[in-house]
């Protein structure tokens, strides 16, 4: 009978334990956990945290370091001239009427060859245009005869008759030469050099050539140094080339009035892309042009 009692209180108290020493392994837990848990509250290891928080700190930095690199202003094009043969074509509209010879008389002339002044006799035409315009075009004698100087004149007759009446408002005289010299834009007049002026006709660019030095006769006396023009400068912080950055004063507004017409008259004709690069760098250029209520006469 005792041998039964104590086999029985035997395998009792194995059950006892054994049910408490599962219980304690499913819940019990490790002392450095445990410490941590009661100093961090939530689980997480401080010197865990440390870390997050100094890896924090550096993406801020790195954040700083990228928004302070400077912009870039560089402008997008070299010059503007070049950048679209449809803004003017030969085919658009033009004011001109006739072109009647006056005589061979002589004429002080700028001639890019010799960088510098002459006077020499020139053979001398009449251009009249329907919006009221005369112009006298000035045919170097080099070309020997009144036919082939009148052929000379002739060939440009019709793409100044193009310009807008704002810019054909202050030219007085076109004077051509033969050479492969640039043209040139100021003191009433145009300047023409025929071998160049082949050139811009091979790439089809004579007209928007002259939009550019037609601003230099005819806009650029009267607001290069105007405050508003100076301020729209400022405002935009970018030119729209090289060509205008390089010389603000002088080019700044015969490289952009170009662009003006191209946005607001032919913005059908110019690609997409380059209708938003005039957009984003001279939106207060085009704000100043808009403002100036320019006869653009005949653009529209």
């Amino acid at each position: 009978m005792r041998k039964i009692f104590a086999v029985i209180l035997f395998f009792v108290m194995i059950g006892l334990y054994g049910c408490g020493s599962h219980e304690s392994k499913e819940n019990a837990k490790d002392p450095v956990d445990q410490q941590s848990e009661e100093e961090t509250g939530d689980g997480t290891n401080e010197g865990d945290k440390e870390v997050d928080e100094e890896s924090n700190e550096e993406e801020e930095v790195n954040e700083e370091e990228i928004s302070e690199e400077p912009l870039d202003l560089t402008p997008p094009y070299d010059g503007t001239i070049f950048l679209d043969p449809h803004i003017v074509t030969e085919n658009d509209p033009s004011t001109f009427l006739e072109l009647n010879f006056i005589g061979k008389e002589k004429r002080i002339m700028f001639d890019r060859r010799v960088d510098n002044w002459i006077e020499e006799e020139a053979f001398l035409f009449q251009a009249s245009f329907s919006d009221g315009f005369t112009i006298e075009f000035q045919v170097n004698q080099e070309f020997e005869t009144e036919d082939e100087s009148w052929y000379q004149a002739m060939r440009f007759t019709h793409s100044i008759g193009q310009l807008s009446a704002v810019l054909k408002s202050e030219i007085h005289s076109v004077t051509i030469h033969k050479g492969y010299n640039p043209f040139g834009g100021g003191n009433n007049n145009i300047l023409i050099h025929t071998e160049q002026a082949d050139a811009y006709i091979q790439e089809g660019i004579l007209e928007e050539t002259l939009i550019h030095e037609g601003t230099h006769t005819s806009i650029d006396p009267f607001h290069f140094d105007q405050n508003d023009w100076l301020d729209a400068q400022t405002l935009d912080g970018r030119f729209i080339s090289t060509y205008a950055q390089d010389f603000p004063d002088r080019e700044d507004l015969a490289e952009s009035f170009l662009l003006y017409v191209a946005a607001k008259y032919r913005a059908d004709r110019i690609s997409q892309q380059l209708l938003d690069t005039i957009n984003e760098i001279m939106p207060n250029r085009l704000e100043y042009f808009e403002n100036q209520d320019f006869d653009m006469r005949p653009y529209h």
